[in-house]
């Protein structure tokens, strides 16, 4: 005899179904990574564009910005949401503001991206050092502050929403 599935009366969160319609919370706190389509890589140029695009979507009142980083493939930012926009379409505006033009032999944005909603009781220390520490495990630079695309640079030291995260979060 074939099992019919139970029905479930309250839809409840599930890795699945977050991936189709995320659930965002106003001034929920995120962690998100978006790729680039294989074998391509961002120039230094389109990885400017990527910068300017997160430093665009906090100077325009839609995000918080904490931490970030741009790597040749790949890029990691710990945000939190302004109001009642969604985390789809922040990474949205942020991909077409940084689309790279006509350019038909740029890279291409994966579709989807990875995103964590970072809990309440969650320390956030590591997660910025996991986000400004990529460019040392990728081999591409010795110290954290040396690459350009990141937090950790001293040119983003004051485009940096750190405050707004309360003092108990930074502490491990």
């Amino acid at each position: 005899m074939r099992r019919l599935p139970m029905e479930r009366t309250k839809k409840e969160p599930r890795q699945s179904s977050l991936r189709f319609g995320r659930l965002s919370e106003p001034y929920g706190l995120y962690l998100v990574t978006k790729c680039v389509c294989e074998p391509k890589c961002l120039s230094e140029g389109q990885r400017d564009d990527v910068v300017s695009a997160l430093l665009h979507a906090r100077q325009a009142d839609l995000i918080f910005l904490h931490a970030f980083v741009v790597l040749p493939d790949h890029w990691h930012v710990l945000l939190s949401l302004r109001g009642d926009v969604t985390l789809s379409s922040i990474i949205g505006k942020v991909c077409r503001h940084a689309r790279f033009g006509w350019d038909t032999d740029a890279p291409q944005w994966q579709k989807g991206f990875h995103d964590h909603r970072v809990r309440e009781n969650e320390p956030v220390v590591s997660i910025v050092r996991y986000v400004e520490s990529n460019p040392i495990r990728k081999g591409l630079v010795k110290m954290v502050q040396d690459w350009r695309w990141s937090s950790a640079a001293s040119a983003f030291a004051d485009r940096l929403d750190r405050g707004q995260l309360s003092s108990r979060r930074w502490e491990e």
